[in-house]
């Protein structure tokens, strides 16, 4: 699925993907196709208007709606696009949760907009069941039932959208004074009143068809369709042209209660692209298929759908040639890591440490789910800095501060008790240790310089050793800083070269490490970013991965 078609949907409109359909039956003329840039850009031969954009922040208007100029032809899916784009503030996405759409206009004038958003940080909205009953228009037969999932019994006419793709195929909405015939059952569902279709009636349809990445004039179709005819496979398997495939096709509700369809279309092509990840020597090849008319981000959006690379940040893209290209990405913020020497069985490892008292409360949460016929697991979960509270972040630095350490980054691991998918809570302390990787910046590498890990837990701070290899073992999960100490060479009288620690004594010598291929966990970048990874396996959790997609659809 592609960048457009995910928003589209987020956005609870009326949008199928169509790959590979094709058909010579359009000529070569075209439209300027909007894409994600600064507004003032959007112009066209026929000039611009200028819409009223009412901003909702989790559930608060702003105070003053925003003046956003676009072209004066532009449809609804065009305007929804150049919002979308450009009017999303930093930390915020639009909220496709609870209804119809987080971007819509009103019916009454279409030069008013309303976007609702939500904090992407705050904690995600539980959507609910909600029954929906179809029932033939003038009697009281039930011809269908469906569920949907809302955020709150919204109001019936907030719904129209949400409860369309339930309805079977041989029948339509019922309107009245053109509003959809829907209401509240007083039972905390809904009753959508239906009209069976009928092979006598023809529709009028009105298509546009967009050239995606290309300044062609858009090609505009008048369609008359049986209203039981499948509109969506006959325009898939009439208006792609050759050698083109479909970007996106959806409709909306013109005054008139017609459809007015948006077929956009781009030409592929295939390129080669390597890709290195985090500190890797050697990248992985790679081909796939991009918009042959796209500009560089463009193809930057596509190729990151690819191979599971939507869940890395994005680093850089370099352009070699019209069809290769290198790309560099390091590790998403949360990874889920298996620690070298982790054991194949942790069933022991669980029940030893479900019995310590800094787990006591964990105890009864296991005991339920094992009764229920589940297998609790542990998972460890290293975070970003982001993770680690100020207080913690404070008491880390002041420690290193007066105990002559250079400080890195914080960073948390947490060990989450996970049971079918649900997290019932953390172990803050396990019965045996497990061993860690901290891959350190190259940065702060330099000759003569130990590293060590400082943990803080329970209020105590204690530096762990880091080895020659990276790794340090903990039993205990709490925050973490990374630290260095730089080590004072001095020159005895016989000509022999002995090292020691400014401020302590450590058998180990300074270690310089290579740059390993692992997958690792970017921990934020204050000063220098510290990578961590497992040694084993390295799998990507549920944690920010809605994060990466909504900041991709920015």
């Amino acid at each position: 699925m592609n960048k457009l078609t995910k928003q589209l949907l987020s956005l609870g409109l009326s949008v199928v993907t169509v790959a590979g359909m094709v058909s010579p039956v359009l000529a070569n003329d075209g439209v300027n196709v909007l894409k994600a840039q600064n507004s003032s850009t959007h112009t066209t031969k026929e000039g611009t208007k200028t819409i009223k954009l009412h901003v909702f922040k989790d559930g608060k208007e702003e105070p003053n709606p925003i003046d956003v100029e676009v072209p004066a032809n532009a449809d609804f899916f065009e305007v929804m696009n150049i919002i979308a784009n450009n009017y999303v503030p930093a930390g915020y996405g639009i909220d496709g949760k609870g209804g119809a759409s987080g971007l819509y206009n009103t019916p009454e004038d279409e030069n008013v907009w309303y976007m609702h958003l939500v904090n992407k940080n705050a904690p995600q909205v539980q959507l609910k069941d909600y029954k929906v009953e179809y029932v033939l228009k003038g009697s009281d037969e039930v011809v269908g039932n469906f569920l949907i999932k809302l955020s709150d019994y919204l109001d019936a006419d907030k719904v129209s959208k949400d409860v369309e793709f339930g309805i079977s195929t041989e029948y339509k909405l019922a309107y009245e004074n053109e509003k959809p015939l829907i209401e509240k059952d007083g039972n905390g569902g809904y009753r959508v009143y239906v009209v069976k279709k009928s092979t006598d009636v023809l529709e009028n349809h009105h298509l546009k068809v967009v050239y995606q990445y290309e300044t062609r004039e858009p090609q505009n179709f008048e369609l008359k369709l049986n209203e039981t005819e499948d509109a969506f496979g006959y325009i898939e398997d009439n208006y792609v042209p050759t050698g083109y495939k479909s970007f996106t096709l959806g409709y909306d509700f013109d005054k008139n209660g017609e459809k007015q369809w948006t077929l956009q279309v781009y030409k592929p092509k295939t390129v080669s692209y390597k890709v290195y990840i985090n500190d890797a020597t050697d990248g992985v090849i790679h081909t796939a298929e991009v918009p042959a008319y796209g500009t560089k981000k463009d193809v930057q959006d596509w190729l990151l759908s690819e191979n599971g690379y939507v869940f890395y940040t994005f680093d850089d893209l370099i352009e070699e040639s019209s069809d290769t290209y290198v790309m560099y990405l390091h590790s998403s913020d949360a990874l889920v890591a298996k620690p070298e020497k982790y054991p194949t069985d942790t069933t022991d490892l669980l029940k030893n440490s479900l019995a310590l008292e800094a787990n006591k409360d964990l105890k009864a949460k296991y005991d339920e789910a094992v009764s229920n016929g589940a297998t609790p697991t542990l998972v460890p979960v290293m975070k970003r800095e982001g993770a680690v509270s100020d207080t913690d972040n404070n008491c880390l630095n002041k420690f290193a501060k007066e105990n002559g350490y250079g400080a890195g980054n914080v960073f948390a691991i947490d060990v989450a008790l996970v049971s079918d998918g649900e997290t019932l809570g953390y172990l803050t302390q396990l019965s045996e240790p497990l061993t860690f990787k901290v891959e350190i910046p190259k940065e702060l590498k330099k000759a003569n310089r130990k590293f060590y890990v400082l943990r803080l837990h329970d209020g105590k701070v204690t530096a762990l050793d880091l080895a020659e290899d990276g790794t340090f073992t903990t039993d205990q999960f709490s925050s973490y800083m990374l630290a260095y100490k730089d080590v004072v060479v001095t020159k005895p009288s016989t000509g022999t070269t002995t090292t020691k620690p400014a401020t302590q004594t450590k058998k180990d010598p300074a270690a310089k490490k290579d740059p390993k291929k692992n997958k690792t966990v970017n921990t934020g970048v204050q000063t220098a970013g510290t990578f961590f990874t497992g040694l084993m396996a390295v799998s990507v959790a549920g944690f920010g991965v809605v994060e990466v997609l909504k900041r991709r659809n920015k």
